[in-house]
């Protein structure tokens, strides 16, 4: 099946690109495309703009049939995620994608912006990738 095709291109994605982040090789030697800190909501100026987040859960809310991650104590002042509950029961579910409070998780999407502030919209799981916390590597 072609989803669980996906998923084993997506790890060796995954494992390719981290040493070139780490090492600032290729396009990650570009400021442009910086890993961005989901809690500054700031620093997503670019409506359209696709852009590499991560950062502490904050908060999991389900509102009008979306499912919304926030980063930030104040959700309209960091990044969010925004997921149909379609798209997450498709997805494997909150568990599954690692959307906890206190998770630490590595996003990936356009972000858009508007009066909540930025969001990404979740509609594949190798968008969301869990990480450990800083220093706990």
């Amino acid at each position: 099946d072609a989803s669980r095709a996906g998923r084993g291109c997506d790890a060796r994605l995954r494992a390719a690109e981290a040493p070139a982040r780490r090492q600032r090789l290729g396009l990650w030697a570009h400021s442009y495309y910086e890993v961005r800190n989901a809690a500054d909501g700031a620093s997503f100026a670019a409506d359209g703009r696709f852009e590499v987040a991560e950062g502490r859960v904050a908060s999991v809310r389900t509102s009008g049939g979306r499912v919304y991650v926030n980063f930030g104590r104040r959700w309209r002042d960091a990044l969010s995620l925004s997921i149909s509950e379609p798209a997450l029961r498709r997805l494997g579910g909150r568990t599954a994608l690692g959307l906890d409070p206190g998770a630490w998780l590595r996003v990936r999407g356009v972000v858009t912006r508007g009066p909540g502030g930025p969001a990404i919209r979740i509609d594949e799981a190798a968008q969301i990738e869990r990480i450990a916390a800083p220093g706990a590597e």
